[in-house]
C-alpha cells in the first residue's frame, strides 16, 4: 500500500473504495459457496440384521456423497434389533431416487443408546441430522454430540417426534466441530417400541476456507490495480 502515498486524496479514496468493494464482493461469494453443502452419510438399513447393530453398520454405498472421503458407522446398544415391530415398513427420508420400503431399527427399553460416528470430517461444519421415527407408546429421545466420544454437548436445536405415525426428525449440530464426530441418542421407548429409519447427515465447508481465499484475492487484485495507476 506504500504506492498509495504518491496519489492525491481523491485517488486514494477511489483506490480504497475499489479494494473494499472487491473484498465485500468476494466475501459474499464465499458465503454463498459455503451454503453448497451436501449429504456426507446416510443409513437406510436395508440388508442389516440385529448383530450388525453391535459391530456397527457402515454408511450406505448406494448413495452419492459430498464429500466422498467421510466414513461412518451406526451402532445400537441395549434392547435394539432390526425389524418392523408395530411401526411397519417405512420410506420417509430415504435419500435415494427410488425409495425402498424396508425393516427399521427397533428399540424397546429405558436409557438405550443409538450412536453415529463420522470420520474424516475436518473442514466441515453446520452438521444436520435427519431421520424418520415412529413410536407405539409415548417414548422419549435426546441427542448429544462429541468430538472425542467422552465429553458430550447438547445440539443447537432439535425437532423430535415419536408419534403413532412415521415423522421427520431434525437435529441441528451447528456448534459441532472436529476431525471425528459422534452423535448419540439416549432413548426411552416407554412401554412400547420406538422405531428409526433412513438417517441422513448433511454438512457444509467451513467459512474460514473461503474467507482466506477472499483475502488473498483482494491483496492480489489490489496490488495490480495500484501498479496500473502508477503506470498511468
Amino acid at each position: 500500500m506504500a504506492l498509495i502515498k504518491n496519489y492525491g486524496t481523491d485517488q486514494k479514496m477511489r483506490i480504497m473504495k475499489t479494494i473494499f468493494g472487491w473484498t465485500a464482493g468476494i466475501l459474499v461469494l464465499g458465503a454463498t459457496l459455503t451454503t453448497h453443502g451436501g449429504l456426507i452419510a446416510a443409513w437406510t438399513l436395508e440388508g442389516n440384521n440385529t448383530l450388525d447393530l453391535t459391530t456397527g453398520i457402515n454408511k450406505n454405498g448406494d448413495v452419492t456423497y459430498d464429500p466422498g472421503l467421510v466414513t461412518g458407522t451406526l451402532t445400537g446398544a441395549g434392547n435394539a434389533s432390526m425389524g418392523t415391530g408395530g411401526a411397519g415398513v417405512n420410506m420417509l427420508n430415504d435419500p435415494r431416487t427410488t425409495p425402498i420400503n424396508s425393516d427399521n431399527l427397533i428399540y424397546a427399553g429405558i436409557n438405550t443408546l443409538l450412536t453415529i460416528q463420522l470420520n474424516n470430517v475436518a473442514g466441515l461444519s453446520g452438521f444436520t441430522l435427519t431421520y424418520a421415527a415412529h413410536d407405539t407408546l409415548n417414548g422419549t429421545q435426546g441427542w448429544q454430540w462429541s468430538n472425542n466420544g467422552v465429553d458430550w454437548a447438547n445440539p443447537d436445536s432439535s425437532t423430535l417426534s415419536l408419534g403413532s405415525t412415521w415423522s421427520l426428525n431434525t437435529v441441528d449440530f451447528s456448534s459441532a466441530s472436529g476431525s471425528t464426530m459422534y452423535f448419540k441418542n439416549t432413548l426411552n421407548s416407554g412401554f412400547g417400541f420406538a422405531a428409526f429409519d433412513n438417517f441422513q447427515v448433511n454438512a457444509v465447508p467451513e467459512p474460514s476456507n473461503y474467507a482466506l481465499a477472499a483475502f488473498g484475492l483482494c491483496i492480489c487484485f489490489g496490488r495490480r490495480f495500484i501498479r496500473k495507476l502508477a503506470r498511468a
